[in-house]
């Protein structure tokens, strides 16, 4: 592995809070295999942070990912769902403004920054087929890294991109607050895989800036969009949750940890308050 590999990897694994778990039935499904149009097209406005080691740009027009298989980076048992899908990516990401993504504070720094490119439209075909070419117009640079001054509490970064997006726009930021019982859905990379979309998830509590919910969510989607079923605006930035993944009692494979839907710790989500003061004073200070 590069030198550059290992700095990246190095950056990315100093600080990995966001676990999660299945809560109940399984509700992952692939973005393209959505039926409803809009939530397809919100997609359109979430990416992915990868290393730029895993990245080959081969031509003007398109790059190929290097990666292995979640399956086998993991151990995971052969009839684990997804085991087989490629896991490029190391955190999820959205766009709130033409230049500006937004992510959790644990992933990336601005040595990280540097090493790594956010990439739209990495997703599964409509035929099931893994993404094995990346059109280059979809991946982007890091031209600088906005964080609060407490990542704390306020666990968010904004990234700010090497040129504006085009032909996608930033997703709505919610204004309200959302209430225990309301329904939620979530669009990120789960593991690093291509984008998924899950549902059937509600708000448990709320504890100041924080959301406690039950979302079928993984470790890397961290940073990933989390919506407002009734309205589609983002209300909040997945940022950690409980362990995702155990071994057989016999430790030869993995098998992702499984819940009912009222127990464990539950996935917590920032308020998107926080972010959209953020976004403001980093568009002022550019």
């Amino acid at each position: 592995m590069s030198h550059s590999a290992l700095l990246f990897l190095a950056s990315i694994l100093v600080s990995l809070p966001a676990k999660a778990v299945i809560y109940g039935d399984d509700n992952r499904q692939e973005i393209e295999a959505v039926g409803d149009p809009e939530i397809r097209e919100l997609a359109r406005s979430t990416a992915i942070f990868a290393g730029n080691y895993y990245i080959r740009i081969d031509s003007e027009d398109f790059a190929h990912p290097n990666t292995s298989t979640f399956g086998k980076d993991n151990n995971m048992c052969s009839d684990e769902r997804f085991a087989d899908q490629p896991d490029l990516a190391t955190c999820s990401a959205f766009l709130v403004a033409d230049e500006w993504v937004a992510t959790a504070a644990h992933c990336v720094t601005g040595s990280s920054c540097l090493l790594g490119s956010f990439i739209f439209d990495y997703k599964m075909s409509k035929d099931g087929l893994p993404p094995t070419e990346i059109p280059v117009e979809n991946i982007y640079g890091c031209k600088e890294v906005y964080l609060p001054e407490n990542t704390r509490e306020n666990h968010y970064a904004l990234v700010r991109l090497n040129r504006p997006v085009k032909n996608r726009k930033p997703l709505k930021l919610a204004q309200k607050d959302l209430k225990v019982g309301d329904s939620i859905f979530v669009i990120g990379n789960p593991m690093g895989m291509p984008t998924k979309y899950t549902d059937h998830a509600q708000i448990r509590s709320i504890d100041k800036l924080i959301y406690l919910a039950n979302t079928d969510t993984y470790g890397v989607n961290s940073g990933s969009a989390v919506f407002n079923a009734a309205t589609h605006e983002v209300f909040g930035v997945l940022i950690r949750g409980e362990e995702d993944l155990h071994w057989l009692d016999d430790r030869s494979c993995h098998v992702s940890n499984r819940c009912e839907e009222d127990q464990c710790r539950g996935e917590d989500i920032l308020n998107i308050s926080t972010v959209i003061q953020g976004l403001e004073a980093a568009q002022k200070a550019k």
